[in-house]
């Protein structure tokens, strides 16, 4: 009404999400999970599904016939992490792409980090790496932090904060924050325990 696009007395029935309503994700999930129960694929004479499991963001991909899991579709709203093998994966996410617009799919391998839902994700010797070097970066610009030391910390070296009386709201927020990104805000590298 206060933009000129509709007036007072007018009443608009949203039939889909619409951006920007606080029940548009819900609805997105209960479509986007529709759409993911139906679709089904072939690739080489094998039949494929998706199959959600009981964690109602993560999907088997399934060979329908045998009933063999080939990978795993994890999915945060709409990004969407495709692991599995090399022929299930592909067909997977040409069935996607034939459904949604989709943005180029990244591989996750050795070379550089692949950005999904915050973190990275990188190939290693084997495994796979999370981290969120992007972000560190940021606060160690933000910090102004350029050179780097190496500091133990034994578990007795910090006394127990003394409380401070007339502390203001905006100096408990900076506090909040820098321990939120602790070791990092400071400049220290922590030695990761041992497992």
């Amino acid at each position: 009404v206060d933009l000129g696009v509709c007036e007072p007395d007018e009443v608009w029935l949203i039939r889909k999400a619409l951006y920007g309503f606080n029940t548009s994700p819900s609805y997105w999930a209960i479509y986007r999970d529709q759409v993911l129960e139906e679709l089904a694929w072939e690739d080489n004479n094998v039949a494929y599904h998706l199959i959600q499991t009981k964690e109602r963001n993560l999907w088997r991909i399934v060979e329908k016939e045998t009933q063999v899991v080939r990978g795993l579709l994890l999915v945060y709203v709409d990004d969407l992490l495709v692991m599995g093998d090399a022929v299930a994966r592909p067909g997977l996410l040409k069935c996607i792409q034939s459904r949604w617009k989709t943005s180029t799919p990244e591989t996750v391998d050795d070379q550089g980090w692949v950005r999904f839902c915050g973190y990275e994700l990188k190939s290693h010797e084997g495994g796979l790496l999370l981290g969120q070097p992007s972000y560190l970066g940021e606060l160690l610009q933000r910090h102004n932090i350029v050179d780097k030391k190496t500091v133990p910390l034994p578990k007795d070296a910090v006394p127990p904060p003394e409380v401070e009386e007339g502390v203001t709201a905006e100096e408990i927020k900076k506090a909040q924050g820098i321990v939120g990104e602790w070791p990092f805000a400071v400049g220290l590298t922590c030695p990761m325990p041992s497992a």
